[in-house]
């Protein structure tokens, strides 16, 4: 008793969850026999009916890779056969004349790009029956020749080939695959020439389909079932099949498209197969797949016995493994349940089962999600965009745009008054995370809808380029306030997008046009002013109509300031040429009045000089690593940028300069070193006897020979005599007494000292080291 009100007291707090999750284990319990019954006679059911839909499935897989081949060879049978070019040729009867035979090659150069539709046509070509002319896209045959020495069928004669293929009729024919003579075995579709000539055909165009990429669909699918597929044409021929043979049962043909999903029948070799298969629209083919039953009912046994196990545990289970089973079945549901009430945030109301809860939580995303859909599918439509983007270009008539027409693509206009503003995105480094199609979009899309927020119904976003927003603005009547209307627009949209979203850009406005056909005249407008970025700068605002106050003028370099400029490059004077620059840019940049295209004039004239003074150096690499340097400073976006860049050219430049100069002290150190291993023998050389030779103070010489060479020259003449020394110790069997006198030392101590401090090992060892590595590489060579 004390366990039955125990249980009774679980349970209702467990409420209606765990009681139903119990009384299903007790039915268990108590109903194995029957439900095991009921089990094994549903199972065989459910394990054909999903073996039928899985084949179902991959058959219509390959049903729709063998449609787009298909297809794909419909549409090159269409080009070929509406050839303005093939009619005159149907129609010809002597190809002997130079402009015929012009008018087959052109033919002949359309069939080769047609040839590239699809990579599993093998070949094909057009036979013309007036003149037993075969045409391919690389050669010209009579059809004889062609079928005997180039390309005909394994198992066909010339006559059958020609009776059955080149001449009758034939739609859209497609004949049984047959294998050519170099074993590869294709799918042959036959037109006839030219279209809807039913009773005289003028020619034929054949089409030979590749089988092995097709036969490369079927195999998957047949690896996975263990049986064959056929496919067969509208007649139930046989096209092309997996299976060993090639015949398929008449009675099972008949049997086919009756409705069914699968079909049962028992073959000539009394093996009960099931078969599944599916027709294409397109061309009336049918897919078949046979399988063996027995694959498919091979768990069903299985299942069968597992059954009958389990009604045995149930049985001795009782009541106290259904008691435990439930309990643990429902420990995930409270989980599940605990996780719900987390996530979201909100007390469960007790009154409802833990199913209940989870199918309102489930219920209730759901709808979240549709919402959430639903603000998505408000979004601007493409069509919208389409029009706008091509209305500003110019590329509508604005006189056929009717009132319903803005309204059918969601379009409205406060006015017929219209101006354009072009949004540069300068940089945006600082809000994007990294240089991609993704952080650009993200850009633009911020841009656009800033600029709408700010505009209203006056005006819309349009996105032109990777980096340029356009906007459309519809002006009110009222003209006094147009200016400040733009002024205000423009000066908050460039602080909003520095400010909140650390981009940088540069705006350009057109004039004020009236009517949609002028639109185009604006933008052209805005992308005249936007130019003039160059010479504004980055960051900056530009009206159109401040374009037309500028006196266009000339740009300041004359002859003599090159001149002066090549002066302080060639002495390698980049201060003073930095200022010559300097100056240069600041008369013909800062006094106004300087158009795009003459700015950019002046950089050239510029790098002129640049390259003028290069080629007297000769050939070098390439600065900065840039091929072409004139490409280099024009790529950059406004006259600053430019000017930095000429800038780090001849600075470049003048360092090669100074660098390529010739220095007098490099000829006397020269001759020093020449001196010092000329007399390397005489132990008397040193400091005092260099300088006695050259005549120069001992204090002065040591600075001189330091300051090129780094070190003393008592060092140098150690190092040049250990140098020797290696070489002796290498090539001859001196004693070390006979080469430290060769090397200009009184005794081997001497040597050895030096040697060591130098090479960190005695002469002697090094001797050693040499003939042990001599050794070694005498092994080696045997």
């Amino acid at each position: 008793m004390g366990f039955w009100k125990r249980f009774i007291r679980r349970a209702n707090r467990r409420r209606s969850a765990f009681l139903t999750l119990l009384s299903s284990y007790i039915a268990i319990f108590l109903l194995p026999v029957m439900i095991g019954a009921v089990v094994y006679d549903k199972v065989e059911g459910i394990m054909v009916e999903n073996a039928s839909r899985s084949n179902k499935a991959m058959l219509e897989q390959v049903r729709l890779a063998v449609d787009n081949r298909m297809s794909e060879v419909e549409k090159l049978a269409v080009q070929i056969s509406l050839n303005p070019k093939l009619q005159w040729l149907l129609d010809s009867k002597d190809y002997g004349d130079s402009q015929e035979l012009y008018k087959f090659i052109e033919f002949m150069k359309d069939l080769a790009r047609y040839g590239t539709v699809s990579s599993s046509i093998n070949n094909f070509y057009v036979y013309f029956a007036n003149t037993d002319t075969v045409l391919t896209p690389s050669m010209r045959t009579n059809s004889r020749m062609y079928y005997n020495e180039i390309s005909g069928y394994k198992d066909v004669s010339y006559d059958a080939y020609r009776e059955q293929v080149l001449e009758g009729y034939h739609l859209r024919s497609i004949l049984p695959s047959a294998a050519l003579r170099n074993d590869a075995r294709v799918v042959t579709y036959a037109q006839s020439l030219p279209l809807g000539e039913r009773t005289a055909p003028k020619g034929t165009l054949i089409i030979l389909v590749d089988e092995k990429q097709i036969r490369d669909l079927l195999e998957q699918i047949e690896w996975v079932n263990s049986g064959s597929i056929y496919i067969l044409n509208e007649d139930r021929d046989i096209v092309m099949t997996t299976a060993s043979d090639d015949e398929l049962s008449a009675r099972l043909k008949s049997r086919l498209n009756t409705g069914q999903d699968y079909l049962s029948y028992v073959n000539d070799a009394g093996r009960e197969m099931m078969v599944t298969y599916t027709s294409s629209a397109d061309n009336g083919w049918t897919y078949v797949s046979v399988v063996p039953k027995n694959i498919v009912l091979a768990k069903v046994m299985t299942v069968k016995s597992w059954a009958v196990s389990l009604v045995l545990v149930c049985l001795l289970g009782g009541a106290v493994a259904s008691y435990s089973m439930a309990y643990k079945n429902y420990r995930p549901i409270r989980e599940v349940v605990n996780a719900l009430v987390q996530g979201r945030s909100m007390p469960r109301d007790r009154s409802s089962n833990e199913y209940d809860f989870i199918k309102q939580s489930i219920a209730s995303s759901i709808a979240e999600e549709r919402r959430l859909q639903r603000t998505i599918s408000k979004q601007a439509p493409v069509i919208q965009a389409d029009f706008l983007s091509r209305l500003v270009r110019g590329h509508v008539d604005a006189s056929s745009i009717t009132d319903e027409d803005l309204r059918f693509m969601g379009v409205s206009f406060l006015s017929d008054r219209f101006c354009v503003v072009l949004v540069d995105v300068d940089d945006g480094k600082r809000f994007m995370r990294e240089d991609s199609e993704k952080e650009w979009a993200l850009v633009r899309f911020v841009v656009g809808n800033l600029g709408g927020e700010l505009l209203g119904e006056a005006g819309h976003s349009i996105e032109m380029e990777r980096n340029r927003v356009l906007f459309l603005i519809s002006l009110p009547e009222r003209e006094p306030e147009t200016s400040a209307y733009l002024s205000d627009f423009v000066r908050q949209l460039r602080e909003l997008l520095d400010g909140r979203f650390l981009t940088q850009v540069t705006l350009a406005i057109s004039r004020v046009h009236r009517g949609l056909g002028k639109i185009a005249e604006g933008y052209g407008e805005a992308i005249l002013a936007l130019d003039y970025k160059l010479i504004k700068g980055h960051h900056s605002i530009i009206y159109y109509d401040d374009l037309a106050e500028l006196e266009l003028g000339h740009y300041h370099y004359p002859t003599a300031v090159e001149a002066q400029l090549m002066n302080y490059v060639k002495s390698g004077d980049f201060e003073n040429a930095e200022t010559a620059l300097n100056q240069i840019y600041e008369v013909n940049f800062h006094a106004g009045g300087l158009t795009p295209e003459m700015g950019k004039c002046l950089f050239f004239d510029l790098v002129s000089t640049y390259f003028k003074l290069a080629a007297t150096l000769g050939p070098a690499e390439t600065p900065f690593g840039e091929p072409d340097p004139a490409k280099w400073v024009s790529g950059g976006a406004t006259a600053e940028e430019m000017f930095r860049r000429t800038k780090a050219l001849f600075r470049q430049l003048c360092e090669r300069m100074d660098s390529e100069r010739p220095r007098p002290g490099d000829q006397l150190y020269q001759r020093i070193q020449r001196y010092v291993e000329a007399h390397v023998p005489d132990g008397n050389l040193g400091l005092n006897a260099i300088a006695d030779h050259f005549g120069m103070n001992p204090a002065y010489l040591s600075s001189f020979f330091k300051k090129h060479c780094g070190e003393n020259v008592s060092d140098y003449i150690a190092r040049v005599r250990v140098s020797e020394s290696k070489k002796l110790l290498r090539d001859t069997d001196w004693t070390l007494a006979e080469i430290a006198e060769k090397v200009g030392y009184a005794g081997s101590v001497g040597l050895i000292r030096v040697f060591k401090k130098l090479e960190g090992i005695t002469p002697g060892q090094y001797r050693a080291n040499l003939e042990n590595e001599e050794r070694i590489t005498v092994l080696k060579n045997r």
